[in-house]
């Protein structure tokens, strides 16, 4: 279920105030209203589910909605010459078993890769707000596995996560049974193989795993340009959030 600290909660509490507004450098005056977070997650549900469908995306939206753990949406805004905090996930914030979203409203992102395809290759705030909720989605799958991932120790031996990894991917569907399994499996080793071009281009397994399933088929189902690396892309701020830049609400 999603929650919405409002700033003063924010403020007050360390583990946010602390660690990571003292770490990305977010002042208290950067830190949105409660009501703004909340309308701005509202924006993403009817872009997903009615504007710009995605079937991705809306999987993603109800795993983390229904989810009985709380997720906390802190948005923040940048101004121009300012880049305050970047958009992550924090597992186990404030409190183990929790998780947090930040997202700066005035981010946008545009892709390195030169745009021949025809594709748009400009992300605007809603596909970041996904990307992060899917790593809410990972968390939510595998609480376990994705903060000991996060925190460097479990990558080193693969073979101990790919079994519940497999077990997630398995859900991720098809036309048919056989369509599915076929996928899931492709999937696996695009995962684990360390020769593989996605592994090369997207190092880290978590990263890597939100790519495969989640950022790279929204892109595809939004006809954008996939990034050919985690690292091929950057952001723009000072822009326009998401309620200016889509007013759907």
């Amino acid at each position: 279920m999603f929650k919405y600290p409002a700033p003063e909660q924010i403020m007050a509490n360390a583990k946010w105030s602390q660690e990571w507004m003292r770490a990305y450098g977010v002042k208290r005056q950067h830190l949105c209203s409660a009501l703004e977070a909340e309308m701005n997650m509202e924006i993403v549900r009817r872009t997903i589910f009615t504007r710009r469908p995605t079937a991705t995306g809306q999987a993603i939206w109800n795993r983390v909605k229904s989810s009985n753990r709380n997720y906390h949406i802190i948005t923040y805004r940048s101004r121009m010459g300012e880049a305050p905090g970047y958009p992550c996930f924090d597992s186990d914030s404030p409190t183990p078993g929790e998780g947090t979203i930040f997202v700066d409203l005035d981010l946008t992102m545009k892709l390195q890769e030169t745009d021949s395809s025809g594709l748009n290759s400009a992300y605007d705030v809603i596909l970041v707000f996904l990307h992060e909720l899917g790593h809410a989605k990972q968390f939510d799958e595998r609480p376990g596995e994705f903060s000991a991932i996060a925190l460097g120790g479990a990558d080193a031996d693969k073979r101990q996560i790919t079994a519940s990894w497999q077990k997630s991917l398995l859900q991720v569907g098809g036309k048919t049974r056989t369509e599915a399994a076929k996928r899931a499996k492709q999937l696996v080793e695009e995962l684990f193989n360390g020769k593989s071009y996605i592994h090369a281009r997207f190092p880290d397994p978590i990263e890597r795993d939100n790519y495969l399933r989640h950022e790279g088929p929204i892109c595809d189902e939004w006809k954008l340009m996939r990034r050919g690396a985690y690292i091929n892309a950057y952001g723009h701020y000072g822009a326009a959030g998401a309620g200016q830049a889509d007013p759907a609400s």
